[in-house]
């Protein structure tokens, strides 16, 4: 999965230039009826000091994530193309399913899914946090704020790693560990929509867990929101990088 952070599939693309600001409050009061406003074409630089500012949209502690579920809708219609008389359908980049790992393995259903008693990992780490190696990574100085705010709140990840989550839109966010023995910054290959859960003594990772799809469908959101979000994916940290094992279309 070389390279994956620099281009995890085409619906993260579509994900990244944001969503108009309406709430997923007056989306599901209104039960989700109405097509909503089309994409905004605004999303914030990632460079600047806005996009460590933003408040972030997954809470880490305890490893349970937060689903931000604004504007799931997306038009399933293409502007009429010139001497059509209707629009036509058609499938939208971000909706089409992710590329997988040939080596991840697809799953259906709960008895099938990776647990995190699977993956364990020894939580040895006593003291203060190392503050995060800057120079470990070309993009952690960009995210200096919030990597900085993560590991200063010590391990909750992985035996020895703060995993630290922010906002980078509407329905997204990125992710990234630090060791808390030496301050390494490893960024993960995925952007979540639906959040993350991880826990300490665990080293898998989920990435827009099953539960907040079942949450979702119980609060009457647009069943095609698992299409929409590529569905779940689990990954495992071996101490230097993420690999996926398994993933639930």
């Amino acid at each position: 999965m070389d390279g994956v952070r620099n281009g995890a599939g085409r619906r993260v693309l579509a994900l990244l230039a944001g969503a108009a600001g309406t709430t997923a409050a007056a989306l599901l009061v209104d039960g989700l009826s109405r097509r909503p406003p089309p994409f905004s074409t605004h999303a914030p630089d990632p460079t600047s000091r806005d996009a460590e500012s933003a408040a972030p949209r997954v809470a880490t502690g305890g490893g349970a994530s937060t689903p931000n579920l604004a504007d799931p809708q997306r038009s399933a219609e293409a502007p009429p193309a010139s001497g059509d008389a209707a629009p036509r359908a058609y499938a939208p980049a971000w909706a089409e399913e992710p590329e997988h790992d040939s080596r991840a393995r697809r799953v259906s259903g709960a008895d099938e899914r990776p647990k995190f008693e699977d993956y364990p990992a020894v939580a040895a780490f006593r003291g203060r946090p190392a503050t995060p190696d800057l120079a470990s990574d070309p993009d952690a100085r960009r995210f200096r704020t919030r990597l900085r705010d993560g590991a200063a709140a010590g391990p909750n990840f992985a035996g020895d790693f703060a995993f630290v989550t922010w906002g980078c839109g509407t329905n997204c966010q990125s992710s990234a560990v630090v060791s808390a023995v030496d301050g390494r910054v490893i960024f993960a290959p995925f952007v979540s929509e639906l959040g993350v859960e991880f826990r300490r003594d665990s080293s898998l990772v989920v990435e827009n867990p099953p539960t907040e799809y079942e949450a979702a469908a119980a609060m009457g959101v647009d069943p095609r929101l698992r299409t929409w979000y590529g569905g779940t994916t689990w990954w495992i940290f071996d101490g230097a990088r993420f690999l996926e094992v398994a993933y639930e279309p």
